[in-house]
């Protein structure tokens, strides 16, 4: 366990060096391409407007989690610890979906709140560019889930890892969207880059024995 611990310490200080310094490259990429634009301004804003939704239900997940899951895991043994963990898997995509369709009915109000001084057309981009990027809501709840699961099992490097997929997907997403697509393109990529973020958690996930079940236990 003291071998697999120090191991994991290795790759977590060395995977958060290098997400500091490509988060460096890909604020500088997003500068090179879009600049102190209306996009630009339109685009961070509306990056808030998912998180905004996310915090309301989802900041607490990893810290409650990862106790209930050990206890169960201690007392109850490896099955029960699996169908708790399908259990808020399943509830907390219901919920995340909820707020998704929610977030997508009252992105006006919230980017309204969040962008004062914004003129009709920056205020109507950042609206558009919050309603395409909102399902970063749920796949935040998926990424944030995965990494309380591997956690509770004492298993550190897969989480430390999301940020290298993330920042790389938005360099090359800023790249392509500054050459060819605009900042819908950015907006995109910004959902894959956080998806990935719980697909590269998956692996590990499996490696640990975790199965999906659909089924919700009260």
């Amino acid at each position: 366990m003291r071998e697999r611990l120090f191991k994991a310490s290795g790759i977590i200080a060395a995977a958060t060096l290098l997400s500091k310094v490509l988060g460096f490259i890909r604020d500088m990429t997003l500068a090179r391409y879009f600049g102190a634009s209306a996009e630009t301004d339109a685009y961070l804003v509306a990056m808030i407007v998912p998180a905004v939704f996310f915090g309301a239900v989802g900041a607490g997940l990893t810290t409650v989690l990862i106790p209930v899951y050990n206890e169960y895991l201690n007392t109850k043994g490896k099955r029960e610890a699996q169908r708790l963990a399908n259990t808020v898997l399943n509830v907390s995509l219901i919920v995340l979906g909820l707020v998704l369709m929610l977030g997508l009915l009252f992105a006006p109000q919230v980017t309204r709140i969040l962008a004062r001084g914004f003129d009709v057309q920056r205020f109507r981009l950042t609206v558009y560019l919050s309603r395409l990027m909102l399902p970063i809501i749920v796949f935040m709840g998926l990424a944030n889930w995965a990494t309380a699961i591997l956690q509770a099992r004492q298993h550190f490097a897969a989480p430390a890892l999301i940020g290298l997929p993330y920042n790389v997907i938005l360099i090359m997403g800023y790249i392509l969207a500054g050459l060819y697509w605009g900042i819908t393109g950015a907006a995109i990529a910004t959902v894959l880059a956080v998806f990935s973020q719980f697909a590269i958690q998956v692996p590990a996930l499996r490696r640990e024995g975790f199965r999906y079940q659909m089924v919700i236990d009260w």
